[in-house]
């Protein structure tokens, strides 16, 4: 079940035991290591050292919290502190994330000039020193909480700004598709995280819609954008929403997606549903510039999904 295996370290649970590494998963919360039920350490696990480097800052409480940059509890700001444990615990009423502390070392240390230099409506990557990073984070964040805010401010304003923003949104998680696919592929195997694609669902939207309004406004390198965007949603899914074998009797969609429907809260889903309802018509609409219907079978599966999510 690991994602990236070919960049992992195959090795025994004794002499991963030996070294101390945290074995089994610490899940969405990193509130349990649910592996190996039953089986006795012979050696302490790896804590975090009072050297790590993380980022800290002034909690609502008045408390000042110290966790990883890519800990799921929140999204790194530009004015936040890089600064090691030890560092942190010399603040006022400190403490350390227990999220962090629970899911052990980590590799998503930042550049603390690069992070200065981030914008501060967080469109630009984190600055991670470690190329891996960006997927750890990324495997770790509940995206069910997320929703593009871009995309709804262009929708009330027109604002180009927000129109850019979300195009870079769209293309940081395109690279991190072509750069990690098992990992993208991974994520999106419930719809709880399908919203990670929103930002290519809805930039595609929005730009094919209007290529099909208003012909000649929108450049052939902008409509080739948003079929890239496309295919790679379309990949990225395909596993989960997609196929014409062990179909659920009642829904008539994937058995694991069907069951998926019935046992997760509706609103864990709600996001991901719309983003999948997003790229339907995204796709409609490439459908009508490229002057095909090559995508019509996809189009039918999501919009049969979306209704059975609906309807249940």
């Amino acid at each position: 079940m690991l994602v990236l295996k070919d960049r992992k370290q195959v090795i025994t649970l004794e002499q991963a035991d030996r070294e101390g590494w945290r074995i089994g998963e610490s899940g969405q919360s990193g509130r349990g290591r649910c592996c190996f039920q039953g089986y006795r350490r012979k050696y302490p696990e790896k804590e975090i050292a009072k050297n790590a480097m993380g980022v800290g800052r002034v909690m609502k409480s008045g408390k000042y919290k110290w966790c990883f940059a890519g800990c799921h509890r929140g999204t790194v700001k530009p004015d936040w502190d890089v600064l090691t444990v030890e560092q942190a615990m010399r603040k006022r009423s400190p403490y350390v994330c227990t999220h962090c502390t629970e899911r052990g070392p980590s590799v998503t240390s930042v550049d603390p000039v690069r992070l200065k230099q981030m914008p501060e409506d967080g469109s630009a990557p984190v600055p991670y020193l470690n190329p891996l990073a960006s997927v750890e984070e990324f495997m770790g964040r509940r995206f069910f909480f997320d929703y593009s805010s871009n995309y709804k401010h262009f929708r009330s304003t027109g604002d180009q700004i927000a129109l850019n923003k979300l195009l870079k949104e769209a293309r940081y998680y395109q690279s991190l598709y072509n750069n990690f696919p098992s990992a993208a592929k991974a994520k999106a195997t419930d719809p709880e995280h399908w919203n990670f694609l929103f930002p290519m669902a809805g930039w595609a939207r929005i730009t094919l819609q209007k290529a099909r309004k208003y012909p000649g406004q929108v450049r052939e390198v902008e409509i080739a954008q948003a079929e890239t965007f496309l295919e790679a949603f379309v990949d990225t899914v395909s596993g989960v929403v997609e196929g014409d074998r062990n179909l659920d009797s009642q829904m008539g969609i994937p058995q694991g997606l069907a069951d998926d429907f019935r046992s997760r809260a509706y609103n864990r889903a709600a996001n991901g549903i719309g983003t999948l309802a997003m790229a339907s018509a995204a796709l409609e609409d490439l459908q009508a510039v490229r002057g095909t219907t090559s995508y019509q079978p996809t189009i039918d599966r999501y919009r049969r999904a979306v209704q059975e999510w609906v309807k249940n």
